[in-house]
């Protein structure tokens, strides 16, 4: 054999030896096994009927990516998981590992990628689940009850999904970040129900908690608590010892003492959408926190809608809706807050202020409530701005409190404007000369009293006075408001005679009169040119097809008959005129608008029109004083009422803006 053949032969016997190494070497892959476990021998439905009576024996045999499945039955025993594996019961009602009260953990898991689900697990000692040092840990379809501790983690990344926990104590407890708690029933048990206890980014989600305490989030930071559902507890969701950043969101809270509160230097968080019913405290925040935000919440037959106290770094309380509680909110010892846009609706006080100091009160709806809309005691060098308060028993009601500040406010139809009980140097202007609207006020913008008429300045009247019952002396609004400011027309009880000033882009009745949904039983509105059947009507009384009246306009003006006692403020929506709006008038009668930015003395209201020659007879109704009334020539058109306008011959009417 010559050399080159010697040395291709040589060649192919190496990568011949060097391939039999390697498959030699090669790890083999072993295929998942399933182990089948039942209590009693021999009986088992598997085949073959069972590897093991004990399910930790089971265990024991089994290796990584194993499953042990656990046929019906009850099972006392103490389970170390130590492998990977799915520990699978055939049904979680029936298939019962019990503790019987001797073990610390009825399940102690030891090894990641473990997965658990389908037991009922009961009558542990401390605790019926402890998950040691491990992550990626899934717990699913498992009943909890009578243990201590159902479940503890005490690192990240675990999934405990779609488990139902009964009679325990604690139930889940996490020190751990970025885990999944989501869709559990809790129910019926004592202590805990949920810990967060310093972890970061976990999700609690879709719970629902019964008759146990709820969450606590203990100086963890950027959880999330969603859509949670929360009753019979005696707190809901708790936040402390410098928990910050948290977001407790659309959770459904009923029934307990405390249903989120937040204490001990926590900041930074925020609480938005909760509905939260039936409660000592709905969202009660003290000690130390602030830069908090509590938004688009609802509020509902609490004792406290929102309590603060001790809270002196900003917290902003925007757009809730507070409705039927003793308090609406309640601030003691507490300063710097923001309180925004939000609807007090039959309380018994809408805000109460003990001792509180430079907040902002402003845009706020206050109607309705029993005792005082705003009610300020031993506080000062707060500012009370833009607000509609109505319907109260008290509009304001001040007490030994100082260099307040109120203006752009609407103060209308209170039992009490306003009362002042040693109360001195408060300011009740913005300092440019425009003060609050009073609904009492009856004095005009004409310029009479040295000011340029249709400045929106009452001129003709005294300034509106209200007196201080500690002292004697009055105290008086300088420069009173002769309309109301915002989208609002407050609407008596009984028939009010209205219109529209904004082009509404829903025509709807039901659309344009949802702010007072509930508060009106009848419409009905004149139109000149249906000759066979001039009155349309909307009756709540009469079925759909009976009404003929289903859309209002800007151009309309209309009867509202309004059956809430003592009346109601509507607030009317769409988009303001940019131009004049043409109206025609037909020969005779017409019921019409007003949709102007406005309010103009009769002659310039008329704009394009003559009295005498186009019109000869302008009458609006006053449901304030019930009684009728003649549009003179020192008389001023104004803004949300209807009017009804004799026409001599066919015309248009330019509504001037």
């Amino acid at each position: 054999m010559n050399k080159k053949v010697a040395a291709v032969w040589l060649s192919w016997a190496m990568m011949l030896s060097f391939l039999v190494i390697i498959i030699e070497t090669a790890p083999i892959v072993k295929a998942p096994t399933t182990w089948y476990v039942d209590d009693v021998a021999g009986v088992g439905p598997g085949n073959p009927p069972e590897d093991f009576t004990l399910i930790q024996d089971a265990i024991n045999a089994s290796s990584d990516g194993d499953t042990v499945f656990v046929y019906n039955g009850t099972y006392y025993d103490k389970l170390v998981v130590n492998r990977s594996i799915n520990l699978t019961g055939e049904n979680k009602n029936s298939t019962i590992i019990d503790g019987d009260g001797l073990f610390t953990s009825i399940i102690w898991i030891e090894a990641n990628h473990t997965i658990v689900s389908g037991f009922t697990i009961r009558n542990g000692g401390l605790g019926a689940w402890n998950l040691n040092n491990n992550n990626n840990i899934t717990i699913s379809g498992n009943f909890f009850t009578n243990t201590g501790t159902a479940l503890v983690f005490t690192e990240d990344s675990h999934t405990i999904i779609d488990n139902h926990f009964q009679y325990n104590g604690g139930v889940i407890r996490l020190t751990g970040s970025s885990n999944n708690i989501i869709d559990n029933f809790l129910l019926n048990n004592y202590g805990v129900g949920i810990y967060l206890n310093g972890g970061w980014f976990n999700n609690v989600f879709n719970n629902t908690l019964s008759s146990s305490s709820g969450i606590d989030v203990r100086a963890g930071d950027s959880n999330k608590v969603i859509g949670n559902k929360i009753s019979n507890d005696n707190y809901g969701i708790a936040m402390y010892h410098g928990a910050d950043g948290n977001y407790i969101i659309n959770n459904t809270i009923m029934n307990t003492t405390e249903a989120i509160s937040t204490f001990d230097s926590s900041y930074g968080n925020s609480f938005i959408g909760n509905n939260i019913s039936e409660s000592d405290y709905g969202i009660e925040s003290s000690y130390l926190v602030g830069d908090n935000k509590i938004e688009d919440n609802i509020m509902l037959s609490n004792i406290y809608g929102i309590y603060l106290d001790n809270t002196y770094d900003v917290i902003n309380i925007t757009n809730n809706r507070l409705i039927n509680n003793e308090y609406g909110i309640y601030f003691i010892n507490s300063g710097r807050n923001n309180i925004t846009g939000n609807t007090f609706f039959e309380n018994t006080y809408g805000i109460y202020f003990n001792q509180s100091n430079k907040s902002q009160i402003k845009y706020n709806i206050i109607t309705s409530n029993n005792e005082s809309g705003v009610c300020i005691i031993n506080s000062d060098n707060n500012i009370i701005r833009n607000n509609t308060i109505s319907c109260n028993g008290y509009g304001l009601n001040l007490l030994n409190s100082s260099d307040n500040i109120f203006h752009h406010n609407n103060i209308i139809k209170n039992v009490n404007q306003a009362c002042l009980t040693n109360s001195l140097n408060n300011i009740w202007d913005d300092g440019m000369g425009e003060g609050n609207y009073w609904s009492d006020y009856n004095g005009v913008d004409d310029g009479s009293n040295g000011r340029v008429a249709g400045d929106g300045v009452g001129d003709t009247e005294i300034p509106h006075p209200f007196i201080d019952q500690g002292n004697g002396y009055y105290m008086l609004d300088n420069y009173p408001l002769v309309n109301p400011l915002g989208n609002y027309i407050f609407l008596y009880e009984g028939w009010n005679l209205i219109s529209i000033p904004f082009i509404q882009l829903n025509n709807n009745l039901g659309t344009v009169l949802s702010s007072i949904t509930g508060s009106f039983s009848a419409v009905q509105r004149y139109n000149s040119t249906d000759l066979n059947d001039q009155w349309k009507h909307n009756s709540i009384k009469k079925p759909y097809y009976l009404n003929d009246l289903h859309n209002i306009d800007h151009k309309m003006g209309f009867w509202v008959y309004i059956t809430k006692p003592g009346g109601v403020l509507f607030e009317y929506l769409g988009m303001e005129p940019i131009s004049n709006q043409s109206i025609t008038l037909n020969p005779g009668w017409n019921l019409v608008g007003y949709p102007s930015l406005t309010n103009h003395n009769r002659t310039d209201g008329l704009n394009n029109l003559t009295l005498d020659t186009h019109v000869d007879a302008i009458w609006t109704y006053n449901a304030a004083t019930q009684k009728w009334k003649e549009i003179t020539e020192s008389d001023y058109f104004e803004l949300g009422r209807g009017y009804w306008i004799h026409a001599k011959t066919t015309c248009e009417w330019e509504v001037p803006l």
